[in-house]
């Protein structure tokens, strides 16, 4: 008869149990050991294989370029790269956590971005109220692909997939397909160009999203829920 074993924790034991219910408990622990060598190291490189890889590439950088990577001015122009790259990131993760694809994200990161420049200077709307409007926009389209996949049932990658045509189509037209570089007001360039404590705000901005959507994920009941889909 075939079983099929399932952890149970209680407390500080746990024990592994037969589905159907019969046979005995036996301690989690005599379960871990049968553990091949190689399931051990899955295990392992799943959990800190990413961190390992990047402590990797560092001292690789760092030992071919000793006189320039290593260093504070570097490490600045390195996380100014990245913060757009991560806020993006971090977006495209809540669908990750459910299961689900966003290939519509990229869209919309060139639908908001145009749409707030045209807003600002075709149309003369203050830079605040400019990104309270383009944040609206963009969770108008985030209820619509929540609509659209969960909801009617549809394919995360064909819906999705769609969207981003839509909102190519909407970034085009707010824009006259045109590269729109004057005009803008400066408060709102200075949101990025300007630092804080030796950092640049896009630092700060990607760090605090960042720090929200963790306490989102890991502190809150729908955090839970997102994990459990």
């Amino acid at each position: 008869e075939r079983y099929c074993r399932r952890a149970v924790s209680n407390r500080s034991f746990k024990y592994s149990a037969t589905e159907d219910g019969g046979g005995a408990y036996v301690p989690a622990a005599t379960v871990a050991r049968g553990r091949s060598p190689r399931e051990l190291l899955g295990v392992f490189f799943a959990r800190f294989g990413v961190p390992i890889a990047f402590g990797v590439m560092l001292l690789i950088f760092t030992l071919a370029r000793p006189s320039t990577f290593p260093t504070v001015d570097n490490a600045k122009g390195i996380l100014v790269n990245a913060a757009p790259g991560m806020i993006v990131a971090l977006g495209l993760t809540v669908a990750l956590v459910m299961g689900d694809f966003d290939l519509s994200i990229g869209s919309m990161v060139g639908f908001a971005a145009g749409a707030a420049v045209a807003l600002m200077v075709y149309h003369d709307v203050p830079w605040q109220l400019t990104i309270v409007l383009v944040l609206a926009m963009a969770l108008g389209v985030g209820v619509a692909n929540g609509l659209l996949v969960p909801v009617f049932g549809g394919n995360s990658f064909i819906m999705t997939l769609g969207m981003a045509t839509i909102l190519t189509g909407a970034e085009y037209a707010f824009t006259s397909q045109a590269t729109v570089f004057q005009g803008v007001p400066q408060g709102y360039v200075d949101l990025a160009a300007k630092s804080r404590f030796g950092l640049s705000n896009q630092v700060w901005i990607a760090l605090v999203v960042a720090l929200v959507l963790w306490i989102l994920l890991d502190a809150t009941e729908i955090g839970r829920f997102m994990f459990a889909i």
